[in-house]
């Protein structure tokens, strides 16, 4: 959990489901609590690990977006 909060996002690499990657990211309040998450998604042979780098960083900026319009600013 320490490196996940670092990351500000966690991923998953067939742990869930045979042949599914994702990320996800969490969405803040003001005062720092995870009110829902945001993630994506895909069959691996598509959302390959390198595909899920590249992905984790677009997931958690929208997820910052969403939680600094909950007022949410800085560091979880």
């Amino acid at each position: 959990m320490t490196q996940i909060r670092a990351d500000g996002f966690a991923y998953s690499v067939e742990e869930l489901e045979t042949g599914l990657n994702a990320v996800a990211a969490p969405v803040l309040t003001l005062g720092g609590q995870v009110v829902a998450a945001l993630s994506a998604s895909g069959p691996s042979f598509r959302f390959t690990e390198r595909r899920l780098r590249e992905a984790a960083a677009a997931v958690r900026a929208a997820a910052e977006e969403i939680s600094g319009r909950l007022g949410h600013f800085g560091q979880p």
